[in-house]
This record gives C-alpha cells, structure tokens and sequence, in this order.
C-alpha cells in the first residue's frame, strides 16, 4: 500500500510541474534549461514531502509482518490464558480412569499342527 500512495504522489507531483502544466520558470529560455529548473524545483519539492507523505501513509498502512502477527498472537494466547484462569467449573471434573480398565490380554500363538488343545 505504502509504495503505491508514493508512486501515486510522486506522479501526480511530476504531473503538475512539468513545464506549462502549472507554471513555466524561467519563461523565455530554452527547453532545456526549462526542463532543468522543473526537474529542480520536482526534486525539492520530492525531498522536503516525502517524509511527510510517508508518515501520514503509516498510519493507513493495514499489512502485518510476521513480527506484528508473532505478538498479536501471543497477547491472544495470554488474553485466553487469562480467561480460562479466571472461569473455574462450579462442579469437580470427573478424574480420567484410564488405569482402572482392564489391560488387553496379550495374543495366543496358535496351536500346532497336528496336536491336540487341551
């Protein structure tokens, strides 16, 4: 977003001082000395704005970069941190019985050819 508002700028700022547009300094010279002091006066007027145009963009500028998403997502995982600290259950939670089941038997091999099961 910020490249294009300055490119925006910076050809909207050419556009306007380019010789008979809005002004023609000196009057009575030739293109070329024409073209030189607009070329001047465009890169003044470049340099004293582009800080300018470049703070009030800041502030409109919607990308995030990966270290903007980094701390956006920690301040979300302490916010839920926080809330599920703060939300205890009224009622005990039922204790997991995962050692009270009863253990699977181990597999039988089975019986050879020729015997007999008992």
């Amino acid at each position: 977003m910020f490249h294009l508002c300055m490119f925006l700028f910076s050809a909207l700022l050419f556009f306007i001082l380019t010789p008979g547009i809005l002004l023609t300094i000196p009057s009575k010279s030739s293109k070329n000395v024409v073209a030189l002091v607009h070329a001047l006066i465009f890169s003044t007027i470049c340099y004293f704005t582009h800080k300018l145009v470049y703070h009030a963009n800041e502030n409109f500028d919607t990308t995030m970069t990966p270290e903007m998403q980094m701390a956006e997502a920690l301040k979300m995982a302490e916010t839920i941190a926080k809330l599920e600290s703060q939300s205890q259950p009224s009622t005990p939670q039922i204790p997991q019985l995962m050692n009270s089941q009863p253990q699977p038997s181990p597999p039988q091999s089975p019986p050879q050819m020729g015997t007999i099961p008992t």
